[in-house]
């Protein structure tokens, strides 16, 4: 049985409808072809650009680990500098401190004065002194002189024990650190006993 005239007209109209779907594909595909085709010419170009890029970050990287092996020893250098500045500055506030402090001739001449007038009281019917600015000025005569004597290393040691408690006292004040009043009394003390022993009373005592 052939086909009516109808079914002829559905099928030219199924066929022209296809076809222009057909067109209309093609043409999207055309477009997506042409879409692919310029991104895939972009990732080329990218991928150049991504070597180019990797060159100069790697030059940069090489410039970075350049910098940083000079940029490290640095901290060292700056923290040896910062050092030797702290102790400069701790020496030399010290060293301002005990300037500040009475020197240990002017203390000898102040005690031994006051431990002839003392002693005066008790046994001065039966010995007599030494002005003391003559008996200390004697003593740091001997002291200073830079001979060589045992009987120079006991002058010596009062002097020097008097300048180390000195020297204490003012460390232990820049430190903050809590100072006993036996300590704040030691340089004193220190030439108080030195001042009556054998090879200084021999410097005062006629």
């Amino acid at each position: 049985m052939g086909l009516a005239q109808e079914n002829v007209s559905e099928l030219k109209d199924t066929i022209e409808a296809a076809n222009a779907r057909q067109a209309e594909l093609r043409a999207k595909h055309d477009d997506a072809r042409s879409t692919v085709a310029s991104l895939q010419a972009k990732i080329k170009e990218n991928e150049t650009t991504n070597d180019t890029l990797k060159r100069e970050m790697q030059e940069f990287e090489q410039q970075m680990r350049v910098i940083a092996s000079e940029f490290n020893p640095l901290n060292e250098t700056i923290t040896e500098a910062e050092k030797r500045i702290a102790e400069y500055l701790y020496a030399k506030a010290l060293e301002e401190l005990i300037d500040k402090q009475e020197g240990f001739y002017t203390v000898c001449e102040r005690l031994l004065t006051k431990t002839q007038e003392e002693l005066a009281d008790t046994v001065g019917d039966f010995v007599e002194f030494i002005d003391p600015a003559t008996a200390v000025a004697n003593m740091r005569a001997a002291i200073e002189d830079g001979g060589i004597g045992y009987n120079l290393l006991p002058l010596r040691a009062g002097r020097d024990n008097y300048d180390k408690a000195i020297r204490d006292l003012c460390e232990a004040k820049l430190n903050d650190r809590p100072i006993e009043l036996s300590a704040g009394m030691l340089p004193v003390d220190r030439i108080k006993d030195w001042l009556r022993t054998d090879a200084v009373i021999q410097y005062w005592k006629k």
